[in-house]
């Protein structure tokens, strides 16, 4: 996998294992976390680097103190949700206060949105 290396340097990207074969193109921006996959097929492909205008799925996976995982997620091509990624980090750090606050932070950011919630 291999990540355009302009891009690399601006949005401060990785390639993430999670395991069991899955990987990620991992941006963090100031301490943020996101997971970026391409979409395809109504699924998202673990092998593969977005293409700059390929559909792909952004998510912000965050674990609340009393053990619920929350999975927010916004669907965009990859260079348009990448612009996006600096100031969704800069609100959740300002603002986020509760999952609330950040359903309705990537719902004002993405086209389409989502989200997951389960206790570990």
């Amino acid at each position: 996998m291999k990540i355009h290396s302009e891009k690399i340097k601006k949005y401060n990207l990785d390639i993430y294992h999670s395991g069991g074969g899955c990987f990620h193109v991992r941006a963090i921006i100031d301490d943020v976390e996101f997971l970026i996959n391409p979409y395809v097929n109504d699924d998202c492909d673990h092998a593969n680097v977005p293409t700059p205008k390929q559909q792909c799925i952004f998510g912000v996976h965050y674990i609340e103190g009393h053990g619920e995982v929350y999975d927010e997620y916004f669907f965009d091509n990859f260079d348009n949700g990448l612009k996006k990624l600096k100031s969704i980090a800069s609100a959740m750090k300002s603002k986020y206060k509760t999952k609330e606050d950040l359903w309705k932070l990537i719902k004002e950011n993405g086209s389409q949105t989502g989200y997951r919630t389960s206790k570990i």
